[in-house]
């Protein structure tokens, strides 16, 4: 279906259901859906954290959405109404080797198991693209299961998460007679330059990465405070020298994860050093990890878990004798609506990688073929001067590369090179001038792009 009519503000397609945007009264009705949908067993009871997660975004204090922002499908001929299929739309804002673009995040996708396999996800998909196009949004992004999201336009391009695994047995113990030379205490909006300080330390090395607003931290750290009961937000906490200054931050969920305590995120100032820091801060963990509660089914602490993407200089400090495993990333699924139009906007970017390389000051063009349609990048003298999307002509067919549209998206957002791509895929093609250009423009890149 293609929603014939992007001012309309609900649309119906038979048998009573109807394709619209939430308002706050259906708030219970939309989170009931994704606790049901996210049991790990149909005997379960509701998943509360997702249930209480959907109760805060629609509140509107959240900063990344309000009540408006849940497209879903509702069944208006059964009792209740109720909420079959839904995805809600966050707002953020990502950068590309400092470029700073607008993202739409669809996420906590859910449909009813009664209305499977009826197109109705691809609806919702559909209505959240048209908001994201109208609020110009240059790519979306999403964590999702295996595959699905391919059918909606979206491929892998992106590393997403990669943890490593330490036991709670195998935390070493405070030797006799020393004291801790770092401890943990609850942060406050006091604490917001120094989180946002070492939160931006690693922002050089990665390729993209989500610029979090100050109301992201603030929220968190006022979320913990409440008295409201409500699940679904993160613990905010500081790292402070014996001296009581804080030297870092870290951020775990409001409930540890079954029999695990993950943290999510972890930096700290320039000079500390992580071989002295992290034998204290595992003992940290430890003691409050126990104290956490561990969702519907109590279980002990088993494992610590740092879940700081592929690569991580706390990785390097923990080291082999205390690491028991580590996992290489999934990946975030990413989805670009307009290619000439991301392109313009990291045209900075590309400029600066032709200099200083064979071709610093190249005069030109670079044609694409994604065989469904073609891409031309103008550059003279070193500027990319247009880019627009063409057509091949009848028995045309000589361009520099040549891609399946997907297998580009992990060109370039650096998840995989040229060269890579290649062996992978046999119609992925280049020519000498094509390969020289792709190489220099996209290079392989690490990225970490947290999802605020």
């Amino acid at each position: 279906m293609t929603l014939s009519s992007p001012s309309k503000s609900s649309y119906e397609f038979g048998n009573g259901l109807v394709l619209r945007w939430s308002t706050a009264a259906d708030a219970p009705r939309i989170a009931n859906l994704v606790g049901k949908a996210f049991r790990e067993k149909e005997t379960d009871p509701l998943h509360q954290g997702l249930y209480d997660t959907v109760i805060r975004l629609m509140s509107g204090s959240h900063p990344a959405m309000g009540p408006n922002d849940y497209a879903l499908v509702e069944d208006t001929s059964k009792e209740g109404k109720p909420v079959v299929a839904c995805s809600c739309y966050l707002k953020e804002t990502w950068s590309y080797d400092g470029i700073k673009i607008p993202v739409g995040r669809p996420e906590i996708v859910a449909s009813d198991p009664e209305y499977r396999n009826q197109g109705l996800v691809r609806r919702v998909f559909e209505l959240l693209h048209e908001r994201s196009a109208a609020n110009q949004d240059l790519l979306q992004a999403i964590t999702g299961i295996p595959n699905f999201y391919r059918q909606f336009g979206y491929e892998y391009a992106l590393d997403l998460g990669g943890k490593c695994l330490v036991s709670a047995h195998a935390v070493p113990e405070l030797k006799e007679g020393e004291s801790e030379p770092y401890s943990l205490r609850e942060a406050t909006e006091d604490d917001l330059p120094l989180i946002e300080s070492c939160y931006s330390r690693r922002k050089p090395q990665s390729l993209v990465w989500c610029e979090v607003p100050a109301a992201f931290w603030r929220y968190h750290i006022n979320a913990e405070k409440e008295q409201s009961g409500l699940r679904g937000y993160f613990r905010i906490r500081i790292i402070a020298d014996a001296a009581g200054k804080g030297q870092g931050f870290l951020m775990v969920p409001g409930n540890r994860w079954g029999s695990e305590l993950p943290v999510l995120l972890l930096d700290v100032q320039p000079g500390v050093p992580l071989s002295v820091l992290m034998p204290s801060l595992l003992r940290a963990l430890k003691t409050w990890g126990e104290q956490l509660p561990s969702g519907i089914r109590q279980h002990p602490l088993k494992e610590i878990t740092f879940h700081l993407g592929g690569q991580h200089p706390v990785y390097d400090a923990l080291g082999k004798d205390l690491i028991s495993k580590q996992e290489q990333p999934y990946a975030w699924y990413i989805r670009v609506p307009d290619l000439p139009a991301f392109l313009k906007k990291i045209t900075p970017v590309l400029e600066q990688r032709l200099i200083g390389t064979a071709m610093e000051n190249y005069s030109g063009e670079l044609k694409l073929n994604f065989y469904r349609g073609c891409i031309r990048l103008v550059f003279k003298e070193g500027h990319l001067a247009n880019i627009e999307k063409f057509r091949l002509k009848p028995f045309e067919n000589e361009t520099d590369g040549a891609f399946p549209y997907g297998a580009f998206l992990k060109l370039l957002f650096g998840y995989r090179g040229l060269d890579e791509l290649r062996r992978m895929f046999p119609d992925v093609s280049a020519n000498s001038k094509g390969e020289a250009l792709l190489k220099i423009l996209f290079p392989t890149r690490y990225s970490f792009p947290f999802g605020s």
